[in-house]
């Protein structure tokens, strides 16, 4: 796998340049979802998507290896899991393109935040195979803390706890979800596997 850059600019290891920052603006906001493919400097290398709300694919042909790929993820109100509107950190799949094509880093961007994964010094660490078991231990953890916090908060017992699936239908389950910190999971979750694989994590507040 490709190496990161040694050299860090402003706290990433790539320019976040005027452009990207249009780009991230004027899409921030938008119910579908839209990415683009920068180099390291900052330059624009292509848009794509645009036509469904929840996905966004790159065509093989575009080369992203060594690149940074941002993308906004539309708001969602179920209050549950990465597409929270103010906590949308990268997803899975996300994380997973990122390694297979060997991305220098993936930024995410809602109304209010940028998250960005970047890719370790020495690489992504693993295989995509790597990933989805480390992504599935991790979630394990991540959703057996939040569900014990659910329990503790509000009286019950483990067993008592609603499954996740249930804050998509019922809004007082994503409500008590949201409390028990539901709305960072996929955070928490990319902070786990940070540990294993040596990628770094960031949030900032997106400038208006």
């Amino acid at each position: 796998m490709g190496r990161g850059r040694a050299t860090f600019r402003n706290g990433l290891p790539f320019t976040v340049s005027r452009d990207m920052r249009r780009f991230e603006d004027r899409v921030a906001n938008d119910e579908v979802e839209r990415a683009a493919v920068f180099d390291g400097d900052g330059n624009l290398i292509g848009e794509f998507g645009g036509i469904v709300a929840d996905n966004v694919s790159i065509p093989s042909s575009v080369n992203v290896r060594d690149m940074v790929v941002t993308h906004n993820h539309p708001p969602d109100d179920n209050g549950l899991g990465n597409l929270d509107p103010d906590t949308a950190a990268p997803s899975a799949a996300d994380l997973f393109n990122s390694v297979d094509r060997n991305a220098l880093a993936i930024r995410a961007v809602t109304p209010t935040t940028v998250f960005t994964v970047v890719r370790g010094a020495s690489g992504w660490g693993g295989s995509v195979p790597d990933y989805e078991r480390s992504y599935d231990a991790a979630r394990d953890r991540v959703h057996g803390a939040i569900r014990r916090r659910y329990a503790m908060r509000f009286g019950m017992s483990e067993e008592e706890v609603p499954d996740f699936s249930e804050a998509r239908r019922d809004p007082d389950v994503s409500r008590r979800f949201r409390a028990a910190g539901s709305a960072t999971m996929t955070e928490d979750i990319l902070s786990d596997m940070s540990r294993q694989f040596g990628f770094r994590v960031t949030k900032q507040p997106r400038s208006r």
